[in-house]
């Protein structure tokens, strides 16, 4: 799993509940610039990331160190992890396959 800087900064805002308006008159930074950021469009610096976080209320950190949920299983997932281990290697590298292909065709 790759980390995606601009949903995470988008996912943080909304639960504090903010819209970009109030990030921007919070930070002084510019809402065509958050929006940027959200969209992975534009990457900030470390300094502009401070600001961010202090506007949201945030430690900067918590960007990339926080909120495990995002990464937690759900029952249907596990489920499948249980299933999948009970099957033999063969089977195993079959359905790695055709996953793959699944995910390919998307």
């Amino acid at each position: 799993m790759t980390f995606d800087l601009g949903k995470r900064l988008r996912n943080l805002r909304k639960s504090k509940g903010l819209t970009l308006d109030k990030v921007r008159d919070q930070s002084g930074l510019s809402r065509t610039t958050l929006s940027l950021w959200e969209n992975n469009k534009m990457a900030p610096s470390m300094e502009k990331l401070q600001i961010w976080a202090t506007a949201v209320g945030i430690d900067v950190l918590d960007i990339f160190f926080s909120d495990e949920s995002e990464y937690e299983l759900t029952a249907e997932e596990m489920k499948l992890i249980e299933l999948f281990r009970e099957l033999s290697k063969r089977e195993k590298t079959h359905l790695m396959s055709v996953l793959k292909s699944m995910v390919r065709k998307q």
